[in-house]
């Protein structure tokens, strides 16, 4: 970035930080000097100033964590504007591509069958081979939800919610990170109850409970299995607010979506 252009001035002349000519009431060589190099401290601030933010513009959303078997930073809440809505509980894995599309035909034949509202969750890695695995990106889920009653195992008015996050490519959105970890593929994904919903009744969370049951339904269904748990430092035990209660034991489940 050019912050000035080069100038000839008289003997005498100064160029102030404001980049406005002045003329030397005394023209000490010593104090020409002390001003010159006044002006130079100005201008390597200033571009300093601007490098950061440019780092900081295309830099991860704050709060990114690196987990276990999983190659790349990521948030381990989605957030609904800047408040903290779900912690992450699932991380899905595979070894293939069009993950999104998997998933959600998958819990689709468990009864979660439409969208509700989005949220947004960051994180840095391209989503198949070639794409550069820096890459920031910011995903908007509206998730699935559905099955209201959960299969026999809780009220009539709840039903189970799930978003998904990772990079869009052209061969679906997951994030690619080749041979590191349980699979190549994998998505960032979290769970939560929705109770009373659209009444003046309406709670939101259970995190774990929520997760629980939608997984123990499909691994009997031998559609996932589950390979291990990882510490993603996201725990939480309290009421968010008089909608909002978060029960989260901390970790993501590795959830193979291979059967």
């Amino acid at each position: 970035m050019v912050l000035y252009q080069a100038k000839r001035f008289k003997q005498g002349q100064i160029v102030l930080a404001s980049g406005i000519v002045s003329r030397s009431t005394q023209r000490r060589p010593w104090m020409r000097a002390r001003r010159a190099l006044a002006v130079i401290a100005v201008m390597a601030a200033t571009t300093l100033i601007l490098a950061l933010d440019e780092v900081k513009a295309g830099a991860p959303a704050s709060g990114g964590i690196k987990a276990s078997f999983i190659k790349y930073e990521f948030q381990n809440w989605d957030y609904d504007g800047p408040a903290k809505d779900n912690p992450v509980s699932i991380i899905f894995v595979s070894n293939f591509p069009y993950m999104v599309e998997r998933v959600y035909y998958q819990v689709g034949t468990v009864g979660l069958t439409y969208g509700g509202a989005k949220m947004t969750l960051s994180g840095i890695g391209g989503s198949r081979p070639g794409v550069n695995p820096t890459d920031p990106w910011t995903s908007h889920s509206a998730g699935r939800k559905g099955a209201v009653g959960c299969w026999g195992h809780c009220s009539s008015t709840t039903g189970i919610h799930l978003r998904t996050y990772g990079p869009d490519g052209l061969a679906g959105t997951q994030v690619y990170q080749g041979n590191y970890g349980y699979r190549p593929y994998y998505l960032i994904a979290t769970t939560h109850f929705d109770m009373n919903e659209n009444t003046a009744n309406s709670d939101f969370g259970y995190q774990d409970q929520a997760r629980s049951l939608l997984v123990n339904e499909l691994v009997a269904k031998q559609t996932w299995s589950v390979l291990t748990s990882v510490n993603i430092q996201n725990a939480c035990n309290s009421r968010v607010d008089a909608h909002h209660l978060c029960r989260h034991d901390g970790k993501a489940l590795l959830v193979s979506i291979d059967g």
